[in-house]
């Protein structure tokens, strides 16, 4: 057939760029469309002078009937070849012949892979895979692994998918549906689709096979004319299953089956190094890289016949070696290899280093990462088997030095590695494991010669001593020098302990090995010499300190001499002349020991092998009291003071033996001088007072008090702290007298406070005892104690004739308050500020003392009294002349002259309203004696208000008033504050009626509410006297204050009942005005 030119010419743009479009999809497509329309041999495109040549080829020889057929391409003077392996199907089909109905009808399909030049499989994702002679260009969402050509498809109308929606017979012709035509051809694929794979699988040079997996992971997304489901069950999962059966997949070696290798499902950006660690963890092969790619991208999931492999199960997989042996078994180059893992783990999932455990430690063995887990690729190995060997795991704790690359961002360096083997050498243990001989083993020979020669000593008096803890000796380069200080003291503390014990050389402890150790000794620990080492004779020694240890202690110092066999190394010793500093030590471990040969503890009773009894203990103070440090004026001379007071407290004199000064004397005495101090307490705890300790020691109150101060510097236990009555006390007992200004509390306080029942003195430190106590009563707590105990007594009538409490108030209120004035009286007395006129009226000038203020008013005048105040001295003396009080008794005196008193009255009967009037001072006796005479006589001679005698007399008052208003029908409620609400009370009977009484009730008697919702309260003040007589009655600040307080249209008015217990009579009054007329009222 002769070729057919068509000719185009593009005129616009937009023109332009369609023709573009279109060229480049024509070469695209042109070889598909020709390898399914055989009738076109070849074809010529000339764009703008550039000529398109394709041509088609010879098949190959048919197999499995299947061929690949070429193309020849020469593209503007580049040529190459297309290749399509193909299969098809052309054959009579009734169901298109009956849906037809003319004439006998073909089922045409053909199916291609595009091979490249190499005979690999190209599959480009961009091309249509459906086609209908033409492709069905808008079907690229319809992926498969292969070409498929249908002229018997049937398309949607703009040909850019096939129908498969519906049922695949159409229900009304009952012949097969449009839908049903292309469910068939899908279905006649599987067909072809394993026809080509039996011959790609006989085809040794066919390569990437994976891209036969293409479109068979998921359905693909089309919105119109699409059953998914049918598409999934009917079409993608048998194409699955006939590509499971055939060897797609290249291990390296040679093609296996998709069910033969593990597949990784990785992300994209993982799939190199997965892939790598994937092949070396698992035998079964995984495909290589680039085919691992295509094959995670395109194959489908929760199949059960593939193997699926994830980070996780690489991950759990290299846990399950548990350790890097076992993992280098497995995986070649395994540190390496884990080492890049690690990094790759630690940037993209961190987590899973504290879920699993894959990072190898020092053990080899696999660890999580945990917080304290680190590098330390700068600790030498020999540090790390030390540190080991003191128990530490420090490889347990730390990565594996073959792991170079990942860290965990700590990396312990050698000081580190030194401050935890400091921590574990801070003492000489008593059992168990001992580091610091540990350590001895490490000799450095990396420092300086001197250090090393140490070093080596000390190994060698180690390993004489300990032989049986010690090894040979081990490498120490690289151990900083830091690391031994303090510890070689520790060493040689320990070596002298041992040495010393041993008592005398032997086998062990020769005159070599004493004079190496000596020399060693005597250049690094000076303490040596305070050990029986060598014993000296060379030292000078009181005899009260021989005898000491002698008598109390079995201990005989003139024993200690030099041994016969040392003469050889004498010379060391020149300057180790021992002296008493030098059994300091010595005493301390005597006093240490317990007192008896059973002692109770914790856990029962403990037998003693060493005691020394409590007795020897004390003999040994006083013997060691008597060596006292020589006087010196730079010193505090302490010890000598406390000798000094032994002899004071004792009452005896003691020989002394002097010492010279230095900076251990101090040792000799610290475990003895509680001994001495407990002497002293028993000889002060023998005296109740201080009287009786004067008299003992023969000194003045003051020298007394000094010596007592300077003991209580060196001990406060026990009864010897004095209270400010001079008695001893314990001073737990006792509280310091404080006062402003490091003053003390006032004298006159405390003379108030003893007046009230309570000796102050008994329990405050004595004010020369400097303060000893850990409590304090202060200014303010005695302030608030004497307040409110005087409140508390008066408020019980019963005390205002106790001369004491009289006394009391006279001392508090008119001498104290008059000192400090208003302002601090009402600050530091609130409570006896407010009662201050009532305790002066009724306490401190009671009915007694105004009685003889009246009688004492009426023999004298005025003039007269300012004289015998001015002249008390002489009245004085002849109240102390027995002859004169004697003459006064018997009448022996003739009678005075009285001047007259000028007499006045409180109120008018006349008067509508009441004046009020309310002193808060009283400013001297003399003014008191002045303007209350005759007051006095007249009023508080009758006054039964506030007498407790006549408590009866004001709960009557009340009750008669309570019944008054309640009667009355005028009010809405009446309400009596004292009567009891419940059955507890005070039984009150009362003019036929029974009444509990309250205690304690409110400000005022009665409460009344009336019916336009006002308040009137109502203070009750009774008498038993008839109306008539001048009666007054008491008010105080605080009803004077109610009565201004309350506001209209509420009232606070006074109820005043004359003749109460017989025929009782009232009226009512109120600081601004009647409630009515005022009028008595009879009952």
């Amino acid at each position: 057939m002769a070729g057919l030119p068509i000719r185009m010419e593009a005129v616009t743009e937009r023109n332009k760029e369609a023709g573009r479009l279109g060229i480049t999809n024509f070469k695209e497509n042109i070889a598909r469309v020709m390898l399914f329309c055989s009738e076109i041999k070849s074809i010529k495109l000339i764009d703008n002078d550039q000529e398109y040549n394709i041509e088609r080829g010879k098949s190959s020889p048919d197999l499995f009937g299947c061929q690949i057929l070429p193309f020849y391409i020469t593209d503007n003077g580049k040529s190459y070849v297309k290749n399509f392996l193909h299969n098809q199907i052309n054959e009579y089909n009734e169901k298109l012949t009956q849906k037809f109905g003319k004439k006998p009808r073909n089922l045409r399909i053909c199916c291609a892979l595009e091979l490249d030049e190499n005979n690999n499989i190209v599959n480009d994702c961009r091309l249509p895979c459906l086609f209908c002679s033409l492709p069905l260009v808008g079907s690229e969402s319809h992926e498969l692994p292969f070409i498929i050509n249908s002229p018997d498809f049937e398309p949607d109308s703009e040909r850019q998918a096939i129908l498969l929606d519906g049922n695949e017979i159409n229900e009304k012709t009952k012949k097969l549906s449009d839908s049903g035509v292309n469910m068939m051809i899908l279905d006649r694929a599987h067909e072809i689709f394993e026809n080509l794979l039996r011959y790609i699988s006989r085809n040794e040079e066919i390569g990437k096979r994976y891209q036969l997996t293409r479109g068979l992971c998921h359905t693909p997304y089309v919105t119109r004319f699409f059953d998914s489901k049918w598409y999934k069950n009917e079409f993608i999962i048998p194409m699955r299953e006939i590509l499971l059966q055939y060897e797609i997949v290249w291990d390296g070696n040679k093609f296996v089956k998709l069910t033969d290798v593990n597949i990784p499902q990785f992300s994209p950006n993982y799939n190199h190094i997965m892939s790598i660690i994937s092949n070396k963890l698992y035998d079964r092969k995984v495909p290589e890289f680039n085919e691992s790619i295509l094959i995670e991208k395109n194959i489908w999931t929760n199949d059960s016949k593939l193997h699926y492999i994830d980070m996780i199960k690489c991950i759990e997989k290299i846990e399950k070696f548990r350790t890097m042996d076992v993992l280098s078994s497995k995986v070649s180059n395994a540190w390496h290899w884990l080492d890049e893992f690690l990094v790759f783990i630690k940037r993209n999932h961190p987590g899973y280093l504290e879920e699993h455990a894959i990072i190898p430690n020092m053990n080899s063995d696999f660890v999580k990462l945990t917080k304290t887990l680190s590098s330390s690729k700068n600790v030498p190995e020999n540090m790390i088997e030390c540190i080991e060997e003191f128990g530490i795991s420090w490889k347990d704790e730390h990565i594996n030095k073959n792991i170079e690359e990942y860290t965990t961002g700590t990396d312990h360096d050698i000081d580190y590695t030194v401050s935890r083997m400091r921590g574990c050498l801070k003492q000489w243990p008593n059992n168990g494991q001992n580091n610091i001989l540990t350590l001895m083993h490490y000799i450095p020979h990396d420092l300086d010669e001197k250090f090393i020669e140490k070093r080596e000593n000390l190994y060698d008096f180690c390993s004489t001593i300990w032989n049986s803890e010690m090894t040979d000796k081990k490498n120490g380069n690289n151990f900083p020098i830091e690391l031994w200080n303090g510890i070689d003291d520790m060493v040689f503390e320990h070596l002298c302990m041992n040495i010393s014990a041993f008592k005398k050389l032997n086998d062990r402890i020769t005159i070599d090995f004493m004079k190496k150790f000596l020399e060693c000794a005597s250049q690094y620990y000076q303490m040596y010499r305070h050990y029986s080492l060598v014993p000296n004779q060379n030292g000078e020694f009181c005899k009260y300190f021989k005898e000491c240890l002698s008598v109390c202690f079995n201990y005989d110092i003139n024993k200690e001499l030099l041994d016969k066999e040392m003469l050889p190394i004498k010379h060391l010793f020149n300057r180790d002349k021992k002296s008493i500093n030098s059994y300091s030590y010595k005493l301390k471990s005597f006093f240490d020991l317990p007192e008896s040969y059973i002692t109770n503890s914790g856990y029962g009773k403990k037998i003693n092998s060493n005691y020394i009894p409590i007795e020897k203990k004390e003999l040994a103070a006083n013997y060691l009291i008597r060596i006292i440090p020589e006087q010196n004026l730079s010193s505090s001379n302490r010890q000598r003071k406390l000798f000094n007071l032994y002899e004071i407290f004792t009452n005896k004199s003691y020989d002394k033996f002097e010492i010279k000064n230095n900076l251990y004397n101090d040792e000799i005495w610290r475990s003895s001088n509680k001994y001495i101090f407990k002497f002293i307490r028993k000889e002060i705890e023998k005296h109740e007072n201080l009287k009786s300790l004067e008299d003992y020691i023969c000194k003045n109150e003051e020298e007394t008090l000094n010596y007592l101060l300077e003991f209580i510097k060196y001990s406060k236990e026990g009864r010897v702290i004095l209270n400010q009555n001079d008695q001893f006390c314990q001073r737990d007992q006792l509280q310091n007298d404080e006062f402003e200004n490091n003053a003390f509390i006032p004298d006159i306080l405390k003379d108030i406070y003893k007046l009230l029942g309570v000796d102050i003195r008994n329990s405050l430190a004595h004010t020369r005892m400097n303060r000893p106590c850990e409590k304090a009563l202060t200014f303010q707590n005695i302030c608030v104690e004497i307040d409110e105990k005087m409140s508390n007594k008066y408020n019980e009538p019963k005390n205002h004739s106790d001369p004491d409490f009289k006394k009391a108030s006279s001392c508090l209120i008119e001498e104290y308050f008059e000192k400090i004035g208003d302002e601090e009286a009402k600050k530091n007395f609130p409570l006896i500020y407010k009662l201050k006129d009532p305790i002066t009226l009724n306490v401190i000038f009671n009915k007694e003392t105004r009685q003889s203020m009246t009688k004492f008013g009426k023999l004298y005048d005025n003039e007269d009294i300012e004289k015998l105040i001015k002249n008390n001295e002489i009245v004085k003396k002849i109240l102390n002349n027995t002859n004169i009080l004697n003459k006064i008794k018997n009448d022996d005196i003739s009678d005075q002259t009285y001047s007259s008193i000028e007499k006045f009255s409180d109120f008018d009967d006349d008067s509508k309203s009441m004046s009020i009037t309310f002193s808060s001072t009283i400013s001297s006796n003399l003014e008191t004696l002045n303007e209350y005479k005759e007051y006095i006589r007249n009023i508080f001679t009758h006054i039964d208000f506030i007498n407790s005698v006549n408590l009866r007399t004001g709960r009557c008052g009340e009750a008669y008033i309570y019944e008054y208003l309640r009667n009355s029908g005028l009010y809405k409620n009446v309400k009596w504050n004292m009567l009891s609400q419940d059955s507890n009370g005070e039984l009150l009977e009362y003019r036929n009626n029974t009444y509990l009484i309250k205690k304690e009730g409110a400000p005022y008697d009665i409460e009344i509410e009336t019916y336009d919702n006002r308040t009137i309260y109502v203070e009750v003040k009774s008498t038993r006297h008839e109306f008539g007589n001048k009666i007054p009655f008491y008010i105080s600040e605080h009803q004077i204050n109610a009565m201004r307080e309350t506001l209209p249209p509420n009232k606070y008015v006074l109820a005043i009942v004359f003749d109460v217990m017989n025929h009782p009579r009232h009226f009512f009054m109120s600081l601004r005005e009647n409630i009515g007329n005022l009028k008595l009222v009879e009952n």
